[in-house]
């Protein structure tokens, strides 16, 4: 389900024939989110679309609701837009309404403003005041408990003194929420328990395993380490954990769920938060490296989840994530994207000559230990981007320009045309043909190197559209480039706008193939692509990597026989 959803197949995900029982289980959450969001592209996308919240409302309570209910049991705090807009149907269509939900729902702020603008939409649609909460909130939270509505009863039990059917309400909460926030609040109430009442509950074995589950089996339960520190409600204290105990069994699954669970306006509120966290990352890099490393894709994640990524605040943490990256790295595929995301970060901000020497020194350093034609993309697409980037110190950029030229040379019989193509585009961009004249053949052209035209993968193009949507129009535009001299009869669109209009919504549902760099959209333009493109056309080819070799790849690979 999270790799569908991941590459944005939503028909296929609610086409499963497994969908029915997975509908009646206890889920992953990731995998409750995965279907909430295919609920909402395929069902009712095209309400907001078009601007009708009223017929969304009826639609869920007539359709969606009925058909997916089981879906609606927890929130756990999840900020994806899709999810929040579906609880808004449901505080606002459920039967009965929920005003405290849509007062929750509204308050939230790290939301983009086109969803807050529908939301806010949806939610007028409610009229009536939130309801005067009166009675024992131990006794609501029960009820609400039992209806499934555990993020209320989870709110509810919030403000309340620790006692035994707290504890034993929150463990309910924390087993169906699955959000770091219960699992801190359910040891941090235990704790507050006394000696006989924690025996007392211990005694029931859901509870003592489930507690040995969120505390996990190596967690002390003395007095000088309480269970509750157990749980970091930022980053800062999950570094701080992993400094304390290196072999700390949950430090992934935490750093999963943060990733998702927090945001970075606890870093920019701490004085010195920064350089703590600097100082940290050096710390833990050197006791606990291998987990850090492992960490380095949901850490690089939740800065990239920022609206204003990338901060100027942070430029020193993009750095020393960098730098932590090029000296845990083994060359995976994984690794090398995030080092170009972490570079483009960094040189969005602006960089001096140092700085700039020392990115590219960490690029040519990976390319001295990884190189390979399997790595060949990486290396064009990084080379790409750097073009697209004002460059202080040109020799150094040129550099890695030759020793890519090396390795071509070195690989010569396997690397291919694709390659080939962008490489020469790359040095005719750097007016450096002169150097290279064994690789560089100016009299010929994509389709002329060595083979006949009807072996070219992009002949299959010939009388065909293609949409590529990228923020990084220079890429873009060297890819139509090569897709035009390698077929003639190919029609390119290029969009780099931010959000909807009627012109990219024609391309998207006519182009034969479209091409979408996640690596930099923009959610609100993604989600138009997607919500608008035909289920009976070509799927979505998604690309996360601004470089030109990634999106030809993508191409190719979709051409290629058999696929």
């Amino acid at each position: 389900m999270q790799l569908l959803a991941e590459l944005e197949q939503w028909n296929e995900l609610l086409t499963l024939p497994e969908l029915g029982n997975l509908l009646q289980v206890r889920r992953p959450f990731a995998v409750t989110q995965a279907l909430l969001k295919a609920v909402y592209r395929t069902e009712l996308q095209h309400f907001e679309d078009n601007n009708a919240p009223g017929s969304a409302v009826t639609y869920f309570q007539e359709v969606v609701f009925p058909r997916y209910n089981n879906l609606f049991a927890v929130r756990a705090g999840s900020k994806i837009p899709e999810v929040l807009k579906l609880f808004m149907l449901l505080a606002v269509g459920g039967e009965p309404t929920k005003p405290a939900l849509r007062d929750e729902l509204l308050a939230i702020g790290e939301v983009e403003e086109t969803h807050r603008s529908y939301l806010q939409r949806l939610a007028a649609l409610l009229k009536d005041a939130t309801p005067n909460s009166e009675g024992d909130p131990l006794q609501q939270a029960e009820q609400l408990s039992k209806n499934g509505d555990f993020d209320q009863a989870f709110l509810l039990l919030c403000n309340i003194p620790s006692s035994k059917e707290k504890v034993r309400l929150l463990l309910q909460c924390a087993y169906e929420l699955q959000t770091l926030a219960v699992e801190k609040a359910v040891l941090q109430a235990f704790d507050e328990l006394t000696a006989d009442e924690q025996t007392a509950l211990l005694k029931v074995r859901w509870n003592q395993d489930f507690l040995t589950q969120l505390r996990g089996s190596q967690e002390g339960t003395t007095k000088d380490t309480p269970t509750a520190l157990s749980v970091p409600t930022n980053w800062l204290e999950w570094l701080w954990q992993l400094d304390k105990k290196p072999t700390w069994e949950r430090a992934l699954y935490t750093a999963r769920q943060g990733s998702a669970e927090w945001d970075v306006t606890s870093l920019l509120m701490q004085p010195q938060a920064v350089a703590e966290f600097d100082e940290l990352l050096s710390k833990v890099g050197s006791t606990a490296e291998s987990i850090l490393h492992d960490a380095l894709p949901y850490l690089l994640g939740f800065f990239q989840k920022d609206e204003q990524f990338p901060r100027g605040e942070f430029e020193s943490l993009y750095y020393s994530l960098l730098e932590l990256l090029v000296l845990s790295t083994e060359g995976g595929d994984v690794d090398l994207v995030l080092f170009n995301d972490l570079a483009i970060a960094i040189l969005t901000l602006g960089v001096n000559t140092a700085k700039y020497t020392e990115i590219v020194d960490y690029a040519l350093e990976l390319w001295d230990r990884f190189a390979s034609p399997k790595k060949v993309d990486w290396m064009l697409d990084l080379i790409d981007v750097l073009i697209s980037y004002p460059c202080p110190v040109l020799e150094k950029r040129e550099q890695l320009l030759f020793a890519t030229a090396e390795t071509l040379r070195r690989f010569t019989e396997r690397i291919d045309e694709v390659q080939r193509g962008i490489f020469r585009a790359l040095v005719k961009d750097l007016h450096l043909g002169e150097s290279f004249p064994d690789l560089l053949d100016e009299s010929a052209s994509l389709v002329e190197q060595n083979l006949e035209v009807e072996v070219n993968i992009f002949q299959k193009l010939k009388s065909k559209s293609v949409l590529i949507y990228t923020l990084t129009e220079t890429a873009a535009i060297r890819v139509k480039s090569i897709l035009e001299a390698a077929c003639k009869e190919v029609t390119v669109y290029l969009s780099h706008d931010k959000g909807g209009n009627d012109r990219l919504r024609q391309w998207v549902r006519n182009s034969d193939i479209v091409v979408m760099v996640t690596a930099s959209a923009k959610h609100a333009a993604t989600g138009f692509i997607e919500a608008n493109r035909p289920s009976h056309l070509a799927p979505i080819l998604l690309v996360n990597s601004k470089g030109s070799a990634s999106m030809l790849r993508a191409i190719s690979l979709y051409l290629a026989p058999g696929d």
